[in-house]
């Protein structure tokens, strides 16, 4: 038999290569890309946003120089899985530099972020319900968010019971619990219920008003902390307990700067760096005060 002649050989491999294209290029078409997801770079959106919704919003605290940070959108947050169970959990995203000095440097400190990537579960009241921190692939990284949440979930279910009872062990446990995620206005009720059938007078009773005032402080209730902290002082004075004098003139610099309130800040700072120079927190202290006399409103306004 003979060969095909070569320029007919030629146009047989064009003609095929062309319907092959073709066919590639219908069946892009009929199956499209997952779209990318929506991240939100403002954290007060990010509240409004789960506030109406109801949910919960997901923080992703990363810089540019962190290599497994860029690993972690490559491998998980562009995988359509992902993409799934956010959708699914109705979730709302957030995505903030830990070194733009604003939202994401407040953050990360916030939340003791020491390592990146970090990411946050928080929901609308800035309440901690979880953190995963480093890269995990899928589908293990949604397996951590969602025992995160389902943890949470367990807390609450059981929280109205605790608060009930009058084992102040089991209370104190889940206050310090509920306190370190931010949970201010239930922390501060079991402080409360604590308080209340504690002996007057003592050390116990002058660190939980102060770890009842800071939750409140969390919780939002301004004036009610500082009624608190005025009376934690009190004892703390009372009592000669000179560490537990300065977390309280900490605290009240804290509360001033939540308010937004920068003259009230100045003050409280100049009080806590005059009274306790040798404090380990006097740098930082000194550093916040020249900040906000310079206009920095985020050292001032973060909790506005």
């Amino acid at each position: 038999m003979k060969k095909p002649p070569h320029l007919l050989t030629s146009l047989i491999f064009l003609l095929v290569a062309s319907l092959t294209v073709t066919a590639a290029v219908a069946e892009v078409s009929a199956s499209p890309e997952t779209p990318e997801l929506a991240w939100r770079t403002d954290l007060h959106g990010a509240v409004e946003a789960a506030r109406l919704s109801k949910s919960y919003i997901l923080v992703d605290l990363f810089a540019e120089w962190c290599g497994w940070c860029h690993t972690l959108e490559e491998k998980v947050f562009t995988h359509p899985n992902f993409k799934k169970y956010v959708e699914a959990n109705d979730l709302v995203l957030l995505r903030v530099d830990t070194e733009d000095r604003a939202e994401g440097t407040w953050l990360k400190a916030r939340y003791g972020a020491h390592s990146l990537p970090t990411t946050l579960i928080l929901d609308a009241d800035l309440v901690k319900i979880g953190a995963v921190s480093g890269f995990a692939p899928m589908p293990t990284f949604v397996e951590y968010l969602q025992e995160q949440m389902d943890g949470y979930a367990t807390i609450l279910s059981f929280y109205d019971k605790v608060l009930a009872s009058d084992d102040a062990e089991l209370q104190k446990k889940l206050a310090t619990d509920l306190h370190g995620r931010g949970d201010g206005v239930r922390a501060a009720r079991l402080y409360q219920r604590i308080l209340d059938r504690i002996q007057q007078g003592t050390d116990a009773e002058a660190w939980l008003t102060y770890n009842m005032a800071d939750a409140l402080r969390m919780g939002r209730h301004y004036e009610s902390a500082n009624q608190t902290l005025e009376l934690a002082n009190t004892l703390a004075v009372r009592l000669e307990d000179n560490e537990l004098m300065e977390r309280i003139a900490l605290l009240a610099t804290q509360v001033a700067q939540d308010l937004g309130d920068c003259t009230r800040a100045m003050a409280t700072l100049e009080h806590f760096v005059n009274s306790f120079p040798k404090s380990i927190h006097s740098h930082d202290a000194r550093r916040t005060l020249q900040a906000i006399r310079k206009g920095e409103a985020m050292e001032c306004t973060r909790g506005a």
